[in-house]
């Protein structure tokens, strides 16, 4: 059986790959209200010695309204080259990567894995998710996207009803 993430996943551009400053603020936020489990993926490429922040947020809309910090660890998986497969981090609500040591450019990928139910303060109406990239330079290059783990996937036009409330 074959893998294809379009028919297993919807894909949701977060952060639309820009360098320099642009990076530092929150993008785009996605409903929740029907996944099961959302992944979210930062990949950077650092042009210099910096530390880059990134936190998932959750809110009551996808406007951002009344965005807050997930409520609970999540599990962070960071690549910090090439030729690294995705490593386990500590469990946490938000990420820091260090400075980079050896060779520029240099690609790391951090992957976010955040179940709603459990990350998320759902019974108040935090229901959806975005994230902020904040770095201490302008020398990178970032995108950040999140791949939904749908709960109806059989249902065709869920995605449309992700990006409204």
């Amino acid at each position: 059986m074959n893998f294809n993430p379009v028919e297993n996943y919807r894909i949701f551009q977060m952060i639309p790959p820009t360098t320099g400053k642009d990076v530092n603020s929150t993008g785009l936020y996605v409903s929740l209200k029907y996944v099961n489990k959302a992944y979210v993926v930062v990949n950077t490429n650092q042009l210099g010695e910096e530390t880059l922040a990134v936190t998932p947020y959750q809110a009551t809309a996808v406007a951002g309204t009344g965005a807050k910090t997930l409520s609970t660890s999540v599990d962070i998986w960071v690549s910090s080259s090439r030729a690294d497969a995705p490593t386990h981090r500590t469990p946490a609500t938000t990420f820091t990567l260090s400075t980079s040591t050896g060779a520029l450019p240099h690609p790391k990928q951090i992957i976010f894995e955040i179940e709603p139910g459990l990350a998320m303060d759902i019974n108040n109406g935090f229901d959806c998710l975005g994230i902020q990239v904040v770095a201490s330079c302008s020398e990178y290059q970032l995108n950040a996207f999140a791949m939904l783990d749908m709960r109806y996937k059989e249902y065709p036009g869920m995605f449309m009803a992700l990006t409204s409330d």
